[in-house]
């Protein structure tokens, strides 16, 4: 590996891609509810490497699950009563 290859990964980080069925394992979400979703804006969208592949960057899929669960226990406030 040169030292220019070295520094570009250095600077992009270390990205992990799931394919499909990593996705629906971790998030426990059909192929249907996945697509979905993506179309809803409520999924992250998957990249396309290839003429027919696609993956999912594996930390943007983490932050979709981790916002689901700070969504669960985000505090609820009761609307005030009106007077």
């Amino acid at each position: 590996m040169t030292a220019a290859h070295h520094h570009a990964n250095a600077e992009i980080g270390a990205v992990e891609f799931l394919r499909l069925p990593d996705v629906k394992r971790l998030t426990k979400l059909s192929r249907a509810s996945i697509y979905r979703r993506i179309a809803d804006d409520d999924f992250p969208s998957p990249t396309h490497i290839g003429s027919r592949i696609s993956v999912w960057v594996a930390s943007e899929v983490q932050e979709w699950m981790r916002s689901k669960v700070a969504n669960r226990i985000a505090p609820c406030r009761p609307s005030p009563l009106p007077r």
